[in-house]
């Protein structure tokens, strides 16, 4: 068993990490970019951030429990959201704060699915500008049975 905020969580064997969508593979390392400038008519100063990595759910798996775990590279401060995405263009949030995290030590998340509904997709935000910027974090994200 381990702890997530406070609350015990039986630890899940039966779990498959997913795909990262635009990406290869279940693991994404992304280095926290700056924050987004919105797009001004005639002025090129559009910039996009880098924070959201989207996860494909496999069809026809009932998970019941999702996890997001990220790992950084050093002490640093994320704003963090975590989302479940359902085919009816709808999502529930789960997590949305800043949170200190420390150099190589794993920080997980959990989501439980909507009775009767399976997500197709699992959205993770990971950003910040308090010493964030510049630094790189490992994301993975499970589906379990």
């Amino acid at each position: 068993m381990f702890w997530i905020f406070g609350e015990p969580v039986i630890a899940q064997t039966n779990c498959q990490a997913l795909e990262v969508i635009g990406g290869q593979g279940t693991k994404q390392t992304k280095e926290v970019s700056v924050p987004s400038v919105p797009y001004i008519p005639f002025i090129p100063l559009g910039v996009r951030n880098n924070w959201n990595t989207d996860f494909a759910v496999p069809g026809g798996k009932p998970f019941r429990l999702f996890t997001a775990t990220i790992t950084p590279d050093r002490d640093v401060s994320y704003g963090i959201e975590f989302f479940l995405k359902y085919s009816n263009e709808t999502a529930d949030k789960f997590f949305h704060k800043t949170v200190e995290l420390k150099a190589n030590k794993p920080f997980t998340l959990t989501a439980t699915p909507r009775i009767n509904d399976i997500p197709f997709q699992v959205n993770v935000l990971v950003g910040g500008i308090e010493r964030a910027i510049g630094s790189r974090y490992t994301l993975v994200v499970k589906g379990c049975l």
